[in-house]
């Protein structure tokens, strides 16, 4: 499932994971009060105002999700969360059929993740948190990619981004 070490030093492969990235939650989001916000004039239509908002981050493993070709070349590339099996049993108390499911592979918005020596608990992809980031910001954390998905990894990435966004099946 992985390719460890990485294939690559120097560019980024869909299916490369990057430890401790600051992922925006935007499920925390919230407006900030007036007193911490600056209204600004926007730069779309005449007399659009843009207020700040504060998002919390979570420092996280996540997922290079862009093709690789893209990865290696686009301004802004495409990344998911990765959850740990941990959290998520923490958070949700799931039965054994519904681990069962993730693990098999059936829930097509979860990416599973088997556990990987002592780099990677077992965690999933969620890939209902498509985040695109500018390439600065990601290039700011090469030396923080941990493994990268082999060729049976991307083909499965691959199947389930097809069966999540394209509902093949």
């Amino acid at each position: 499932m992985y390719t460890f070490p990485l294939i690559s030093q120097t560019e980024f492969y869909q299916g490369d994971i990057i430890g401790s990235y600051p992922f925006m939650n935007l499920t925390k989001l919230k407006p900030l009060t007036v007193s911490e916000s600056e209204i600004v004039e926007g730069e779309g239509a005449p007399n659009a105002a843009t207020q700040k908002v504060s998002v919390a981050v979570d420092p996280r493993n996540v997922m290079v999700i862009s093709q690789t070709c893209d990865a290696q070349r686009r301004e802004n590339l495409i990344i998911c969360p990765i959850y740990t099996m941990a959290e998520y049993i923490a958070a949700s108390s799931p039965n054994g059929d519904k681990l069962r499911t993730l693990r098999d592979g059936k829930i097509y918005y979860w990416l599973y993740l088997p556990a990987y020596q002592s780099i990677l608990e077992e965690s999933f992809v969620d890939l209902q948190q498509l985040i695109y980031v500018p390439r600065p910001q990601l290039e700011a954390y090469r030396s923080a990619r941990i493994l990268s998905l082999n060729d049976l990894g991307r083909h499965r990435l691959g199947w389930s981004m097809a069966a999540f966004l394209g509902r093949p099946l």
